[in-house]
């Protein structure tokens, strides 16, 4: 199977197309597809078998990329139908990649996008290294052709982490290039130059200097964008120098001496601006037609004699700027939108240029204005100033009152909240003298119990006598479980906040739960606790293991301490 060749998709309705082309001149695999071949192939159609001719109809239609997208789509159709009927994955991914690059010359970026992604799905079923590879980088680009900086940067990260588990130091280069050029599409110069310097520092230490110039390029760009004009100029003047050493190649030096051109022009050096733009037109002479550079050099040049209040040639080389910009995307693109947004541009320029014309016939009397709108401003300014004074002593008299009011309303309330507390402390520890009583009367009454239980083996006499004793004792302790009534509604009382803190939190606990828990909360020991509860100690300890697996309480964190904390 032939191998693929990556798609090279111009933005050329963008100041960075020409580094765009660089990068993706960085993954192109260059394979010649010259006419006589394609007629071999298309004669052998008619007699190849079903296998054979599905290999040949996506050979064609990768052929035709750039000679007729139409026809790349229509080979690809065929070969698309005759590999799903045979079930052959590897050609159907390869038919589907194809109707993705004859859709995204075409500009139809949804249907490419469609044909695109299903390739994706298709090679992922293979596990095919170099084909998913491929796939991710076209669809990154196809992103990046439509300005979705932010889709394009994910599909080529992927193609990045692809590449470093290879360990392929050339190509990961190539994708850092890829990911800074998304960054600058994405007017974030800081990431970008980043990524830039990433790849530069692989190619200088692994001798990749065949494309060193192109980094140096895309840093110098980077700079122009911080406006650090001075390292924009140093980085593309290096780039230079690798051109001239290695072959003086007329396209990247066009494309610096552009740059230089938009940097000489930031840093008010006009005569070594018109220098760099007269090298680059020299350079573009010698290339056979090279559109893309030469709209770029007639746009600098139209901000160059901008700048110099030339207003008439600034308007003449940004129409031929704006007319070649047309032109473009009627040969290349037949991109309709696109023209009406240029005849905008277009439009929008020339009014600026009377706006210019005309401010500067304006701009004398403007100055004679200048003096009596000073002069009228200071005295408006003097009476805001005036006005503003006394305004600022009347808020400042209404706010010392308001806030001696507020004062006094906050300490009347601090006094408030330490009365409460005072009061609900004291009631907190009545609740826990009670309980104290309480606890020593059941065991008063575990006593009677006891006394009443040896009459059994008491005479007649004597126990009559007993009987009698624990009479008047019983009597004075009848009303216990009235008091324990009280107590709990007591607690209930002060506990109110306590309580509905436990069922917010702890909605599953018992009755017995929330008892232990308001017991444990005014302090009292696991004996108190029984003898209150008419229950044993053991009973009071079980009672708290359970409680703390309620709480998902750890071990050592102290079961009363957290219950204080509610």
């Amino acid at each position: 199977m032939i191998r693929k060749k990556i798609l090279i998709q111009f933005l050329v309705i963008s100041l960075l197309s020409l580094s765009v082309t660089l990068l993706y001149s960085q993954t192109l695999i260059d394979k010649t597809y010259d006419q006589k071949y394609i007629d071999n192939l298309e004669n052998k159609l008619p007699t190849s078998s079903v296998q054979e001719r599905t290999e040949i109809l996506n050979i064609l239609s990768e052929a035709h990329w750039f000679i007729d997208p139409d026809k790349t789509i229509e080979y690809a159709n065929e070969a698309l139908k005759l590999s799903q009927n045979q079930g052959d994955k590897k050609n159907e991914g390869y038919a589907l990649i194809n109707l993705c690059q004859g859709y995204l010359l075409n500009d139809e970026y949804d249907k490419a996008l469609d044909y695109g992604l299903k390739s994706l799905e298709v090679r992922e079923q293979l596990n095919d290294q170099d084909d998913i590879i491929f796939t991710l980088r076209t669809i990154g680009w196809l992103y990046y052709d439509i300005n979705n900086s932010e889709m394009a940067y994910q599909y080529h990260k992927k193609v990045l982490d692809y590449h470093l588990q290879l360990n392929d130091p050339k190509r990961i280069a190539y994708s850092y290039n890829s990911i800074g050029l998304v960054y600058a599409q994405m007017k974030q110069p800081l990431p970008a130059l980043d990524y830039f310097k990433k790849s530069l520092n692989i190619k200088e230490s692994h001798g990749f200097t065949e494309r060193i110039s192109e980094t140096l390029t895309n840093m110098g760009r980077s700079y122009l964008a911080l406006g650090e004009y001075d390292l924009a100029k140093e980085y593309s003047l290096m780039a230079l120098r690798k051109i001239e050493k290695r072959n003086n190649d007329d396209h990247k030096m066009a494309e610096v001496f552009n740059l230089l051109a938009g940097i000489y022009l930031k840093l008010g050096d006009l005569e070594n601006a018109e220098l760099s733009l007269t090298r680059a037109n020299l350079a573009i002479s010698n290339l056979a037609d090279d559109k893309e550079l030469t709209m770029e050099n007639h746009l600098i040049a139209s901000d160059l004699y901008n700048s110099r209040g030339d207003y008439k040639k600034s308007l003449h080389y940004f129409k031929l700027y704006t007319n070649l910009k047309s032109s473009i995307l009627s040969l290349d693109k037949n991109n309709k939108l696109a023209e009406m947004r240029i005849s905008y541009e277009n439009e929008k320029r020339e009014n600026e240029i009377k706006i210019l014309e005309r401010e500067k016939e304006i701009v004398n009397v403007k100055r004679k204005g200048l003096t009596a709108g000073i002069i009228l401003l200071a005295i408006i300014a003097i009476l805001i100033i005036a006005r503003l004074k006394s305004s600022q002593k009347k808020r400042r008299i209404l706010y010392e009152t308001n806030k001696k009011l507020a004062d006094a309303q906050l300490k009347n309330e601090q006094l408030e909240q330490e009365k409460l507390k005072d009061q609900l402390q004291f009631k907190s520890q009545e609740l826990v003298n009670f309980s104290l009583h309480i606890s020593q009367k059941n065991e008063m009454y575990k006593e009677f119990i006891r006394q009443l239980q040896e009459i059994e083996f008491m005479n007649k006499e004597d126990a009559s006598r007993k009987i009698q004793k624990l009479t008047r004792y019983f009597n004075q302790n009848l009303k216990f479980n009235e008091t324990l009534d009280d107590y709990e509604s007591d607690i209930g009382q002060i506990e109110d906040e306590f309580f509905y803190k436990l069922h917010s939190l702890f909605p599953n606990l018992t009755d017995n739960d929330r008892r232990l828990m308001a017991q444990l909360r005014l302090k009292l020991s696991s004996k108190e606790i029984s003898t209150l509860n008419n229950i044993s100690i053991k009973s009071v300890e079980i009672s708290r293991y359970r409680l703390r697996k309620k709480l998902s309480l750890k071990t050592g964190e102290s079961l009363t301490g957290f219950v204080q904390s509610i």
